[in-house]
């Protein structure tokens, strides 16, 4: 019976047809007006600008049918209609909220999460009250001002007729922390239900991990890039999943221009298999129109394969081939108009669209073969473009890959033979408890310790050797660290 029970769940966990949000990101909203772009047979373009003009729209999502649902500028959330969602306006401090014309000017500064029976999460970053004095005090450094909090609002889609209403807004999962206004994105679960969002610290080479799941939103700490912090510019920049969720990328900080790559598991939410990108330097004697902007990574994607690397900087943009550890040029500097390139996004068409820093343009650059190596990846300077006298194309939608199933495999330990031959090198005192245990034994001492429940959903995740099980519901968990493990109860 247990055998059967385990592969019943096994089959449950099994990838299926994501019906429901495979069309997630089939209509994108851009621009600082608001540009339609529907990924059809062909793309198409709907000219009709929306009313509300001077915001920025950062997110959106789309039904089953890959028809608007709504979207998000950063500060304020907007039903298909683009009218405001009831309780969606100032999902910011006001103070920070007016700072920014009730509109972010950055990207990634919005993620939309969606969970079933129609509930949606909205994740956005904001700088508080004493946070934005701060980083208007003329004795900063240049282009300091990192955000101190971190938001999630809860969207109810069901309600107002399908128009939507928010029922929580402005609940803190960091708060007094200081991180980057851009570089943040998410990855599914390997569950196929909940959501891996990480997001990058601007005080060190930190990166903050959260789960959020059909009920709960958990801070499950944070991991160290280990290279050098490259300091507070963060006007620009990008964090980025390929499209399978196993690699992970961002943008480095400052002048030296390095990303850095790992690899991600969607059971644990853990990195691991850090490295470096050293991306070249501009040509001797080069002058770039904003040299600090040219030598800084803003934007980066996975081709659909996660072979390539797709980096932009201001007056270029570079092509990284895993397999040969070499960089291809792309594109350089646009000469023939304000257009520096920013933000980079994986469309519904497996095209790479190319941003404008700055957004005074009224197109688009697109990489319309990415995952063709060299030449072949076909880049077409400016080829989307506005079909009215408007547009003024800012960045693509910042999205996670919706798309993405349940792995082909359960996670640890559902399935595995430690379930029923759980080491016993781990002592674990006391066992069973109601609240601590602690794990016996210097050599576990700073690594990672994680509980899992009988269904191999991660609990629990920590480095400290006592552990709070309080919040953890009564029943029978394993404590897995440096490979070994042990079953514990909870009282």
């Amino acid at each position: 019976m247990k055998q059967l029970l385990l592969l019943l769940v096994y089959i449950a966990l099994l990838p299926t047809k994501a019906s429901t949000q495979a069309y997630s990101n089939k209509t994108w909203v851009i621009g600082l007006f608001g540009y339609n772009i529907r990924f059809d047979a062909s793309l198409t373009h709907d000219t009709v600008l929306i009313k509300f003009k001077n915001f920025i729209y950062k997110s959106n999502i789309c039904d089953s049918t890959g028809a608007l649902l709504f979207t998000c500028n950063g500060m304020c959330l907007f039903d298909k209609h683009f009218n405001t969602i009831e309780n969606g306006d100032t999902l910011a401090p006001k103070a920070w909220s007016l700072y920014n014309n009730n509109s972010s000017l950055y990207t990634q500064s919005s993620l939309i999460l969606p969970m079933a029976q129609h509930k949606y999460y909205v994740v956005t970053p904001a700088l508080s009250d004493s946070q934005l004095a701060k980083s208007l005090n003329p004795g900063n450094p240049p282009l300091y001002g990192p955000c101190d909090m971190l938001y999630y609002h809860v969207v109810d889609m069901s309600a107002n007729a399908g128009l939507g209403k928010v029922t929580r807004k402005l609940v803190p999962i960091l708060e007094d922390t200081e991180i980057y206004k851009t570089q943040m994105q998410a990855c599914r679960h390997a569950n196929g239900k909940d959501w891996w969002l990480l997001k990058q610290a601007a005080d060190s080479n930190k990166v903050y991990k959260f789960l959020f799941t059909q009920d709960s939103v958990y801070n499950r700490g944070f991991q160290h890039i280990p290279y050098a912090w490259r300091g507070y510019h963060d006007i620009a920049g990008q964090m980025a999943f390929s499209q399978d969720g196993s690699k992970w990328a961002t943008t480095g900080i400052g002048a030296q221009g390095d990303v850095y790559l790992g690899d991600f598991d969607r059971c644990t939410g853990m990195l691991s298999n850090f490295s470096r990108l050293s991306v070249p330097a501009l040509p001797s004697g080069y002058q770039p129109p904003i040299s600090v902007m040219d030598t800084s990574n803003g934007g980066l994607c996975f081709s659909p394969s996660g072979n390539l690397l797709y980096i932009g900087r201001y007056t270029q943009v570079l092509q990284y081939n895993f397999a040969t550890q070499n960089y291809y040029k792309v594109c350089g500097w646009d000469t023939s108009a304000f257009a520096g390139y920013t933000s980079l996004s994986l469309g519904a068409d497996n095209k790479i669209y190319i941003g404008n820093f700055g957004g005074t343009t009224k197109e688009m650059s697109v990489i319309n073969n990415p995952d063709i190596a060299n030449v072949g990846c076909n880049f077409c300077r400016k080829c989307l473009r506005a079909q009215s006298e408007h547009g003024y194309f800012t960045s693509p939608p910042d999205m996670p890959n919706y798309s993405l199933g349940a792995s082909g495999h359960p996670c640890w330990p559902l399935g595995s033979s430690e379930v029923e031959e759980a080491s016993k090198s781990i002592v674990v005192y006391p066992n069973p408890s109601q609240d601590k245990i602690r794990v016996i034994g210097s050599e576990y001492l700073g690594k990672w310790k994680l509980i899992y429940n009988s269904v191999g959903q991660l609990m629990l995740m920590t480095k400290e050797n006592e552990i709070d099980i309080s919040q953890l519901s009564l029943g029978v968990y394993y404590l897995r660290c440096a490979e070994q493990s042990v079953k514990i109860y909870k009282l």
